[in-house]
C-alpha cells in the first residue's frame, strides 16, 4: 500500500506541476524557482538602506585632564566634541589618548563617548575615567 501511495502522490505531482507549467506558458509568464527568484531580488536592491546623515552643527577641539590620586601622576585625552543637529544621541566626544600612561594605570587610547546632552555627556566622561580610578579635573 505505501508503494501504491507513494506512486499516487508522484503522479499528482506530476500532473500538478506539468498543469502549472501550462498555465503559465498560456499566461506568457516565465519563472525561476523560488531561491533564484530571492537571491535576484536582493541584488536588485543594492545596498540596505542606511540611517539619516546628520550634519555636525558645533564642533570643537579641546584637552580633558584627570589625575590618578593614588599615583600622582596625570591622564591627558585630545578629544573632539561634535554637535549633530538630529538624532537620538546628537553630542558625541572623541578621545584619544595623549602618553605616557600612568604608573597604575593603562588607559585605552581611544573612546568614544555620545549623549543626549552636553552635561550628560560629561557625566559620562566622568564615569568612564572613574572605571579607571581618574579624577576628572577639567
Amino acid at each position: 500500500m505505501d508503494s501504491d501511495h507513494a506512486e499516487w502522490i508522484a503522479k499528482f505531482r506530476g500532473t500538478v506541476a506539468a498543469d502549472f507549467d501550462s498555465q503559465l506558458d498560456q499566461a506568457e509568464i516565465h519563472y525561476r524557482p523560488l531561491f533564484s527568484t530571492l537571491g535576484a531580488i536582493r541584488s536588485s536592491l543594492g545596498k540596505p538602506p542606511t540611517m539619516a546623515a546628520y550634519n555636525v552643527v558645533f564642533e570643537v577641539n579641546e584637552v580633558i585632564f584627570g589625575v590618578v590620586p593614588r599615583a600622582n601622576d596625570w591622564v591627558e585625552y585630545s578629544c573632539v566634541l561634535k554637535i549633530e543637529d538630529g538624532g537620538k544621541l546628537p553630542v558625541s566626544l572623541e578621545m584619544s589618548f595623549i602618553p605616557p600612561h600612568p604608573f597604575s594605570v593603562n588607559m585605552p587610547l581611544a573612546h568614544t563617548i555620545r549623549a543626549a546632552s552636553i552635561s550628560g555627556l560629561y557625566f559620562k566622561v566622568i564615569a568612564f575615567l572613574g572605571e579607571y580610578g581618574v579624577e576628572f579635573r577639567g
